[in-house]
């Protein structure tokens, strides 16, 4: 069970990261409709899977329905941005302070 949070942790850090970038970029809408499906999906498969494997298996099956859904959308949303920003639609500055 430790390894299992040990996992969530990191993957956690890394998508508040990648948040925080998506936010400062304005890709919002993407975001939200995600967390949403990922809380429609993680409530009954985790309350599904305290019945049948204990309350160990929560954070893997959290890990999991997370890298299916969050990891999905901040790979496309960051790739959309990161390309928006080297083919010279947006600036570089302007992801990062959108006031200039």
């Amino acid at each position: 069970m430790m390894i299992a949070f040990a996992l969530w942790t990191v993957i956690d850090c890394t998508a508040n990261a990648l948040a925080m970038f998506l936010n400062g970029a304005h890709i919002i809408r993407p975001q939200l409709l995600t967390v949403g499906v990922f809380v429609v999906l993680a409530i009954p498969i985790k309350i599904a899977v305290i019945g049948r494997y204990g309350i160990a298996a929560i954070p893997l099956v959290t890990v999991a329905i997370y890298l299916l859904t969050l990891a999905v959308v901040y790979t496309v949303s960051l790739r959309a941005a990161i390309l928006n920003i080297l083919s010279g639609k947006v600036s570089a500055q302007n992801v990062v302070d959108p006031a200039v």
